[in-house]
Protein backbone atom coordinates (compact mmCIF):
# COMPACT_ATOMS: atom_id res chain seq x y z
CA UNK A 1 0.00 0.00 0.00
CA UNK A 2 1.20 3.47 -1.13
CA UNK A 3 1.50 6.07 1.78
CA UNK A 4 1.48 9.91 0.87
CA UNK A 5 4.04 11.78 2.33
CA UNK A 6 1.95 15.18 1.14
CA UNK A 7 0.96 16.35 -2.24
CA UNK A 8 0.82 20.09 -3.59
CA UNK A 9 0.19 21.51 -6.83
CA UNK A 10 3.59 23.59 -8.09
CA UNK A 11 3.66 26.80 -8.77
CA UNK A 12 6.19 29.09 -9.41
CA UNK A 13 7.03 30.05 -5.67
CA UNK A 14 7.89 26.42 -5.38
CA UNK A 15 10.77 26.45 -7.71
CA UNK A 16 13.05 27.51 -4.49
CA UNK A 17 11.78 25.03 -2.17
CA UNK A 18 9.01 22.96 -1.14
CA UNK A 19 8.00 23.33 2.84
CA UNK A 20 5.35 20.37 3.48
CA UNK A 21 4.23 18.59 6.32
CA UNK A 22 5.01 14.67 6.60
CA UNK A 23 1.73 12.98 6.77
CA UNK A 24 3.17 9.67 6.65
CA UNK A 25 5.56 10.27 10.04
CA UNK A 26 8.24 8.71 7.91
CA UNK A 27 10.73 11.07 7.35
CA UNK A 28 13.88 11.65 9.66
CA UNK A 29 14.57 14.22 12.05
CA UNK A 30 17.80 14.99 10.47
CA UNK A 31 18.70 15.93 7.06
CA UNK A 32 18.65 13.15 4.46
CA UNK A 33 18.64 13.19 0.61
CA UNK A 34 15.73 11.86 -0.75
CA UNK A 35 16.00 8.96 -3.83
CA UNK A 36 13.39 10.23 -5.96
CA UNK A 37 11.67 8.30 -8.96
CA UNK A 38 8.30 8.36 -10.78
CA UNK A 39 9.02 5.63 -13.53
CA UNK A 40 12.20 4.17 -12.19
CA UNK A 41 13.64 5.17 -15.61
CA UNK A 42 14.57 8.83 -14.33
CA UNK A 43 16.00 9.22 -10.61
CA UNK A 44 16.58 12.64 -8.78
CA UNK A 45 17.93 13.22 -5.12
CA UNK A 46 16.35 15.89 -3.21
CA UNK A 47 17.68 17.56 -0.14
CA UNK A 48 15.27 17.45 2.52
CA UNK A 49 15.59 18.54 6.40
CA UNK A 50 13.33 18.53 9.37
CA UNK A 51 12.47 22.21 9.82
CA UNK A 52 10.56 21.53 13.34
CA UNK A 53 7.65 18.32 14.05
CA UNK A 54 6.46 16.93 11.31
CA UNK A 55 7.47 19.98 9.03
CA UNK A 56 10.01 19.03 6.11
CA UNK A 57 11.64 21.13 3.39
CA UNK A 58 13.18 20.32 0.23
CA UNK A 59 15.67 22.75 -1.61
CA UNK A 60 18.78 22.13 -3.51
CA UNK A 61 20.54 24.37 -6.57
CA UNK A 62 18.55 22.03 -9.32
CA UNK A 63 15.01 21.81 -7.63
CA UNK A 64 14.26 24.77 -9.98
CA UNK A 65 15.01 22.53 -12.82
CA UNK A 66 12.75 19.98 -11.79
CA UNK A 67 9.73 22.12 -10.74
CA UNK A 68 10.30 24.69 -13.40
CA UNK A 69 8.76 22.60 -16.75
CA UNK A 70 6.45 21.00 -14.19
CA UNK A 71 4.27 24.21 -13.30
CA UNK A 72 0.67 23.51 -12.76
CA UNK A 73 1.21 19.98 -12.66
CA UNK A 74 0.34 17.84 -8.96
CA UNK A 75 3.06 16.40 -7.28
CA UNK A 76 2.20 13.29 -5.01
CA UNK A 77 5.73 11.93 -2.79
CA UNK A 78 5.14 8.47 -1.56
CA UNK A 79 6.81 6.85 1.35
CA UNK A 80 9.43 3.97 0.97
CA UNK A 81 7.82 0.75 0.52
CA UNK A 82 8.92 -2.06 2.06
CA UNK A 83 12.76 -3.30 0.70
CA UNK A 84 13.14 -0.21 -1.29
CA UNK A 85 15.61 2.60 -0.56
CA UNK A 86 14.25 5.22 -2.56
CA UNK A 87 10.85 7.27 -2.95
CA UNK A 88 8.10 7.18 -5.51
CA UNK A 89 6.25 10.19 -6.55
CA UNK A 90 3.47 10.85 -9.37
CA UNK A 91 3.69 14.15 -11.32
CA UNK A 92 -0.05 14.13 -12.62
CA UNK A 93 -0.71 17.59 -15.32
CA UNK A 94 -3.48 19.74 -13.67
CA UNK A 95 -5.64 21.82 -16.35
CA UNK A 96 -8.91 22.94 -14.48
CA UNK A 97 -7.52 24.08 -10.83
CA UNK A 98 -7.19 27.82 -10.80
CA UNK A 99 -4.05 29.44 -8.92
CA UNK A 100 -2.41 25.96 -8.17
CA UNK A 101 -5.84 25.25 -7.17
CA UNK A 102 -4.92 24.70 -3.00
CA UNK A 103 -2.01 22.06 -3.30
CA UNK A 104 -1.53 20.97 0.35
CA UNK A 105 2.43 21.87 0.35
CA UNK A 106 3.20 25.65 2.61
CA UNK A 107 6.12 27.08 0.78
CA UNK A 108 8.07 29.64 0.53
CA UNK A 109 11.00 30.33 -1.61
CA UNK A 110 14.92 29.79 -1.29
CA UNK A 111 17.16 27.76 -3.53
CA UNK A 112 17.40 23.99 -4.10
CA UNK A 113 19.61 20.88 -5.26
CA UNK A 114 18.20 18.45 -7.24
CA UNK A 115 20.86 15.53 -9.08
CA UNK A 116 18.95 14.02 -11.83
CA UNK A 117 20.53 10.42 -12.79
CA UNK A 118 20.38 7.26 -15.32
CA UNK A 119 19.12 4.04 -13.39
CA UNK A 120 21.79 2.40 -12.15
CA UNK A 121 24.17 5.86 -11.62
Amino acid sequence: MEVIINEVVLEARHVQRWKFHDRSRTLPGVPIVLTVTEDENQWWRFECRQIEGDMHCIRCTAWSGFVGPRIDARLTLYAQQDGENFHRMKVTVVKSEVNGGGGKGVSDGMPADVEKRSKGG
